[in-house]
């Protein structure tokens, strides 16, 4: 879930839960047992919002940590990094994967045309 909907998703919950409240506290006559039952919404409501906190700080962590291995992979992979402008840029002395391999191709054709000279003697 992203962090909107997490947000859209805690407050409906509160919206929700504030209009059992306001029906339990808006009734003519006062009950303990509706006293009590608008204890144990407000009691649900704060448990609730520490489980959408914690979804949500999971979820940062998660973010971040998918952020820093996009990161590490386009370092070796491409030769990017990320500039502060938040595109890619090339990294000054690091080789791209495309670029090494059509380098080691290079050399085993010039390898392979000086093995070809040895029966010409």
């Amino acid at each position: 879930m992203s962090t909107p909907a997490i947000i859209s998703l805690a407050l409906v919950g509160l919206l929700w839960l504030a209009a059992v409240i306001a029906f339990g506290i808006g009734h003519k006559r006062w009950s303990w047992v509706s006293v009590a039952a608008s204890f144990l919404v407000v009691l649900s409501l704060s448990g609730y919002l520490y489980l959408s906190a914690r979804l949500l700080q999971f979820e940062w962590r998660w973010v971040q940590s998918i952020r820093g291995k996009q990161v590490q992979l386009h370092a070796v992979r491409d030769g990017l990094r990320p500039a502060a402008s938040g595109r890619l840029e090339t990294i000054a002395d690091v080789k791209s994967i495309t670029e090494l391999r059509r380098e080691r191709d290079r050399w085993a054709r010039a390898v392979d045309r000086i093995d070809n000279w040895r029966g010409r003697h």
